[in-house]
């Protein structure tokens, strides 16, 4: 009995493991998005600190977000419906070419 659980939780966990490989998401599928961002040039004033908002949609339609922070510089790089591997994924682009102060990711 003991034996025929065991090989049903094992199953189970295999099936759950093949799920997961063949629906993992492509970071590549927000790349037309990122190339937009990473290519986008700013005239900012250079006594404020700059501020990095990151994320899913959630930073990407929130598009006064410098009228929240009059006293920063701030890029909103949100993309997609992105998640954090997908953020770490553009790293070196979105959060390292800019250099920022300050980094907010949601």
């Amino acid at each position: 009995m003991l034996q025929k659980n065991n090989l049903k939780i094992f199953s189970l966990g295999i099936f759950l493991l093949i799920c997961f490989i063949v629906n993992a998401q492509d970071p590549s599928r927000f790349k037309d998005q990122v190339e937009e961002l990473y290519n986008m040039e700013y005239n900012f004033n250079s006594d404020k600190k700059l501020v990095v908002f990151a994320g899913s949609s959630s930073i990407r339609m929130w598009k006064d977000v410098q009228d929240y922070f009059p006293g920063y510089n701030v890029i909103n790089n949100g993309f997609g419906g992105s998640h954090f591997s997908d953020l770490i994924f553009y790293y070196d682009k979105l959060i390292l070419k800019q250099k920022p102060d300050i980094l907010f990711i949601y």
